[in-house]
């Protein structure tokens, strides 16, 4: 009985103690909401040489992927001008960490001469942080995009 008791203690110390671990804390700040956005152009011409020009890569698949794994937690399409937005609550994905989460988007891409396997990855910078009504907001953009085979 004893061992029961103090196994329920454990567990209502720990239960306490989850919401702190999980989540996003910037500055001291805990966050409620994250706003992500950057844009996807193509500098290439159909020989892979770099441009002068650069257009926008409508229509591609970007993921956030997150941990050693690339665990993909959250999905959006690029639009005419090659640009994505995310929105989400740090509830819905508490473990988001932009210093171990990246942007990537698998290649192929229509309409944009890159290598057809592999895929193109971005960093994520962190803008600034706001205090709004619902809470604290976060705002990221993701860095140049560089291409990796895996």
């Amino acid at each position: 009985m004893d061992f029961c008791k103090i196994f329920y203690i454990l567990a209502v110390i720990l239960a306490a103690h989850v919401p702190s671990i999980l989540g996003l804390t910037l500055h001291g700040i805990e966050i409620r909401t994250v706003s992500l956005n950057g844009t996807l152009s193509c500098p290439y011409n159909e020989n892979l040489k770099l441009t002068m020009q650069s257009y926008g890569v409508d229509q591609a698949t970007v993921e956030i992927q997150c941990g050693i794994t690339g665990t993909v937690i959250s999905r959006a399409r690029t639009d005419y001008m090659g640009h994505f937005d995310f929105f989400f609550t740090t509830e819905r994905f508490p473990l988001f960490n932009p210093s171990s989460c990246d942007v990537v988007i698998n290649l192929p891409v229509a309409c944009c001469a890159l290598p057809s396997t592999g895929l193109v990855r971005a960093y994520i910078i962190e803008e600034t942080v706001a205090q709004t009504t619902d809470g604290a907001q976060a705002f990221f953009h993701a860095s140049a995009f560089t291409w990796s085979i895996a």
